[in-house]
């Protein structure tokens, strides 16, 4: 039962693929004609009608067919207009150009508590009340007393600097 719905939907789907390839051996002028009249083919209901029209390339589309694609004409696409170059600017700002660093909210503090979970993350408390967490492992040994900043990272991300140390760890503020 298989094999013959098989069969049978090959038989279908053959003559359109064979018919769209020789819209592929049309010049490219004329390809979009030829895809068009083979779009009408496909709306035959008649399935003798519609392997016919198939078969001929399209070139027999049933006239109502031709009315249906002649009754819905397609929108024209508008050029696009271009923006001002201020206007550019100011939605697609230049890396660099803006001072985005020192817009960005820039939280130094003290660490008062340490604590690590399971997992081997660092919860700091700091001298302000925050509670921050790492969100990935890092090689700093922090001691109460140390001096951190909290800054805006790339996504929404917080990033955590120990004074006197080079590079970052993501944290997150548990409290």
């Amino acid at each position: 039962m298989k094999q013959l719905f098989l069969l049978a939907s090959l038989a279908l789907i053959t003559p359109a693929t064979q018919a769209a390839g020789q819209c592929d051996a049309v010049n490219p002028s004329e390809a979009l004609a030829c895809f068009d009249r083979l779009a009408q083919c496909a709306v035959i209901q008649d399935d003798d009608g519609r392997l016919a029209c198939y078969r001929a390339g399209g070139a027999e589309a049933s006239p109502a067919a031709q009315t249906l694609t002649a009754a819905s004409p397609r929108p024209v696409a508008e050029a696009p207009t271009a923006m001002p170059a201020d206007t550019i600017e100011q939605a697609y700002p230049v890396a660099g150009s803006r001072t985005e660093t020192e817009d960005a909210p820039v939280l130094t503090a003290k660490v008062v508590k340490l604590d690590r979970n399971a997992h081997k993350y660092y919860f700091l408390w700091l001298d302000n009340g925050h509670i921050w967490r790492e969100k990935e492992r890092s090689r700093f040994r922090y001691k109460v007393g140390d001096s951190i900043t909290i800054s805006k990272g790339a996504f929404g991300a917080n990033q955590l600097k120990l004074e006197g140390k080079t590079g970052m760890v993501l944290v997150e503020r548990v409290k």
